[in-house]
């Protein structure tokens, strides 16, 4: 029994030790490959943090790229623009000197001319001595260009100042003058244009015949609220001498101005407008050097396009409201426009450290957005000049009548010449011109339409002059309003209606009269129209040959109405 036993104990103890030798080789490879699995764990982890370094640097990437992309995209379109403009820049910064002195001579003496006068002095005294005396200049100067732009003259149109090159002349030194503007008004566009452009800053309408206007344009100086005189004379209050010559004094920051006995705190937002309706004021030099003097009296182009508005106001109600709006419109979008462009000039220029254009976040959401507004508004801006060039097109075919209309005017007002009390104002006028439209005959057919308009209209302004006019004075208005109408129509031939008025004025010598009964200035008048040829040009030979019927017509007593 024993044997057994000591057996079985000897296999146990040889199995043990054989799987002690075994587990002795498999901790041994385990060690081994724990080992291993630490080394590649270890491998993984590296791996893995390059990778992460790689996707951080791909997604930093896409975004600069997409960040350029934009950039690129924003950009680009302006690129062209930019560039030729920055070429521009640089030829036109050579020629500023003279054209800052045209523009500031302009601003300084130009006020009191009329349209013709200030063309003559820009372009025939001006830019001719600027370029005697090689002085840089610009060829093709425009003062709207130079002093303005087209949002402010849209915007100027929208609120009711009218668009010829007068009124915006007008427009500039009305707002860019350094004194105050004294506007010359008599067809109250520029009291009509100062109320719809400053009646959003709380405007005051005074006059010097109020009792209380010191007090009111006190309030107006201390609060910066625009005051608008009307119906000046020629003089003006000398306790506002220090208000027009801008005597202000500054003390510690602040701005102060005495009116009469009282010091004030003189606010920075305060305008003062004064206006006469007299057509041809006369003002003391005193006045001149205290106030700009502006000449707003309408011309015929500038007044034609007034009743333009008028008649299709009246003809084609809807397409005058649509042009109004569209006016309206245009002129916000371009103000729109020109604000992201002042933005994202803005934002390129403000200093940006080391910071490449690609990590300036604010700057491309400002260019994002400026980008996708801006499209918006070219396409808006595209739309409309496409409506208002279908709108100008049936505009025109109501031409004729507000030309027609103008000349009428100034026939009338052209009766101030003769005596001082015949004055119209433009509202009256409008009263018979919009008369004539509602009770000129009716027709479908535009052309007729037109016609009853001008022969009704024609016929209401004679009427309402001769009211008011002397008899001895009709017959020289009907002859007036003739000759201009004509001369509207390209009918008007100046050299006849020159001899007509004149006779012949020459004193050269001319032949012999042919016949005793005839005067010797009669005689140099037949020899002056002769030499104007066209129906004229057989004159003289059938006064020669055909004495007795010359004869006969000369002793009647209204020859001209034989």
């Amino acid at each position: 029994m024993v044997e057994p036993k000591k057996k079985l104990a000897e296999d146990m103890q040889k199995t043990k030790e054989k799987a002690e030798a075994e587990l002795a080789v498999t901790l041994a490879e385990l060690k081994e490959v724990t080992a291993q699995l630490l080394e590649l764990n270890a491998a993984q982890k590296k791996k893995q943090d390059e990778l992460d370094i790689l996707l951080k640097r791909q997604a930093e990437m896409a975004r600069k790229l997409n960040a350029a992309s934009k950039l690129i995209t924003g950009l680009g379109s302006e690129q062209k623009r930019w560039t030729e403009q920055n070429e521009e820049n640089k030829v036109d910064k050579i020629k500023l000197v003279g054209d800052c002195l045209t523009a500031s001579s302009f601003l300084s003496y130009s006020g009191p001319f009329n349209f013709v006068l200030r063309k003559k002095m820009i372009f025939d005294h001006w830019k001719v001595d600027l370029i005697e005396k090689e002085l840089p200049n610009k060829e093709n100067f425009s003062l709207q260009v130079f002093l303005s732009n087209d949002v402010e003259t849209s915007r100027w149109a929208s609120e009711g100042l009218p668009s010829d090159e007068l009124s915006i002349q007008n427009g500039i030194l009305t707002n860019f003058a350094s004194r105050y503007p004294l506007c010359i008004d008599p067809q109250m566009q520029a009291v009509t244009w100062i109320k719809a452009k400053e009646s959003k800053n709380s405007l005051k309408m005074l006059t010097f015949n109020q009792s209380d206007y010191m007090k009111q344009l006190e309030m107006a100086l201390q609060f910066g609220n625009p005051v608008l005189f009307e119906n000046i004379s020629t003089d003006i209050d000398p306790l506002l001498d220090n208000v027009l010559e801008k005597n202000v004094i500054s003390e510690a920051g602040i701005d102060w101005i005495k009116l009469g006995d009282n010091k004030l705190q003189m606010h920075e937002d305060f305008k003062l407008f004064l206006t006469t309706k007299a057509a041809n004021p006369i003002y003391s030099p005193e006045i001149f050097g205290k106030t700009m003097i502006i000449n707003f009296n309408v011309t015929l182009m500038g007044l034609r396009d007034q009743l333009l508005n008028e008649v299709v106001g009246y003809e084609k109600p809807d397409l005058e409201s649509t042009r109004k709006a569209l006016i309206v419109q245009t002129s916000g979008n371009k103000a729109e426009q020109r604000e992201l462009e002042d933005t994202l000039l803005s934002e390129l220029s403000k200093d940006q450290g080391d910071l490449p254009l690609v990590d300036n976040e604010p700057l491309i959401q400002v260019l994002e957005f400026a980008k996708t507004k801006s499209d918006a508004i070219n396409e808006a801006l595209k739309i409309a000049s496409s409506t208002n060039e279908d709108i100008e097109s049936n505009r025109d075919l109501y031409k004729p009548v507000a030309k027609r209309g103008a000349i009428l005017f100034f026939a009338l007002t052209g009766l101030s010449a003769i005596s001082e009390m015949y004055e119209y104002s433009l509202e009256s006028y409008k009263t018979v011109f919009l008369n004539a439209l509602d009770t000129s005959k009716k027709d479908n057919v535009l052309t007729a339409r037109l016609r009853f308009i001008q022969e009704k209209l024609t016929q209401l302004v004679y009427e309402f002059t001769c009211m008011g006019i002397f008899e001895t004075h009709k017959l020289m208005f009907s002859f007036q309003m003739t000759t201009m109408i004509m001369d509207g129509e390209e009918e008007l031939n100046r050299d006849e209606l020159d001899f007509f008025l004149k006779g012949n004025t020459s004193l050269d010598t001319v032949e012999s009269k042919p016949h005793k009964w005839m005067q010797t200035n009669g005689w140099k008048d037949a020899v002056s129209l002769g030499e104007m040829g066209g129906c004229w040009s057989s004159l003289l030979e059938d006064i020669k040959d055909n004495e007795k019927q010359w004869k006969v017509w000369y002793d009647l007593e209204c020859p001209e109405e034989a």
